[in-house]
């Protein structure tokens, strides 16, 4: 792990802080190392509806890394938070320099989506019957 630690920078928010939103260009991804951030999306009639709740070790905002397309959800800070992010840039420099590193890395994130798709899934399910 020793490579990804050269390629990431530690960054900081306060409560309530808003770390990316909705529709924003995204080009990092972040490892959340302390405190908690919420995921929300903005609703038709206004308002927003929280769809998930990242707790330290989770990672988040890995969508824009992998396509670099605008973010899907607004993240917001729910207590102090610490985290470790990953830019598009510094991703193209670890799989360069740690090919391993950076297959290890995208199979884990592959894991992890997979997972998301799967509660999506089941939700939509539960949402129709």
């Amino acid at each position: 792990m020793a490579q990804v630690e050269q390629h990431h920078k530690r960054v900081t928010y306060e409560a309530g802080q808003v770390i990316f939103r909705e529709g924003d260009p995204g080009n990092e991804l972040f490892i959340i190392a302390k405190g908690t951030a919420s995921a929300s999306l903005r609703q038709a009639g206004g308002g927003d509806i929280r769809l998930v709740t990242f707790a330290p070790g989770t990672v988040f905002g890995e969508l824009a890394v992998l396509d670099a397309g605008a973010r899907s959800a607004t993240v917001t800070a729910d207590s102090e938070l610490v985290c470790y992010a990953l830019t598009g840039e510094d991703f193209a420099s670890l799989s360069e320099r740690a090919p391993a590193v950076a297959i290890k890395l995208l199979a884990n994130l592959a894991r992890r989506m997979s997972l998301r798709l799967r509660d999506a899934n089941r939700t939509i399910q539960q949402l129709e019957e």
